[in-house]
Parts: structure tokens; sequence; C-alpha cells
């Protein structure tokens, strides 16, 4: 159980580093396909800005997987740290092991 919160913290490190990879990959391709557009024809020329546009809209879009994933991560980790173990946990007084609850005892009047 306390490797929960470093498995969640290492899985996440790696989805995001994958996903900026990814917007790294469409950002740089972005970046070629807006400077192959000088001295093209015009046809040409508006399938490369639509694909720019292409581009730009899964960058936006792997930009909010990423805030997706960091606020679940960081929602997983909050709740595998403040979680008690259970056999750390401290056994109910008011309930037996049988789950039969305790008899009151009798008060003694004077």
């Amino acid at each position: 159980m306390s490797n929960a919160p470093s498995a969640v913290g290492f899985i996440t490190f790696l989805f995001a580093k994958m996903i900026k990879e990814e917007i790294s990959r469409a950002n740089a391709e972005a970046e070629t396909l807006r400077r192959s557009l000088q001295g093209i024809e015009d046809h040409s020329r508006e399938d490369a800005a639509e694909q720019v546009r292409m581009w730009r809209s899964l960058v936006k879009i792997f930009t909010l997987k990423l805030k997706v994933a960091q606020i679940a991560a960081n929602r997983d980790e909050q709740l595998l740290s403040t979680e008690t173990p259970i056999g750390d946990r401290s056994p109910i007084t008011s309930r037996p092991i049988s789950g039969r609850p305790i008899a009151s005892r009798a008060v003694q009047r004077p």
C-alpha cells in the first residue's frame, strides 16, 4: 500500500512525458508546414493550412488530456496518502469482533 502513491506519481510522470513529447512533435510538424507554405501553389497552401489547423487542434486536445491526467493523479495521490492501511486501523470499541453490540453494564445504585 505504501508504494501506491509513488506508483501513481510515476505513471503520471510517464503519461505526462508522453503527452509533452506528442505536443512537441505536433508543434514541430506545424512549424514545418508553416515554412512549407511559402512558395507553394494556392491549392496546396490551403491543404497545408488545414493541416496546421488540425495539428493545433491536436495540441489543444493533448494539453487538455495532460491537465485531466494531472488532476486525476493528484486526486488519487491525495486519497491514497490519507487512507490508513487496514492493519493500522484501531478496532472499534463499541463492537466486539463477533459484530454483536456489547451489553451495557448494569448501573449499581446506592
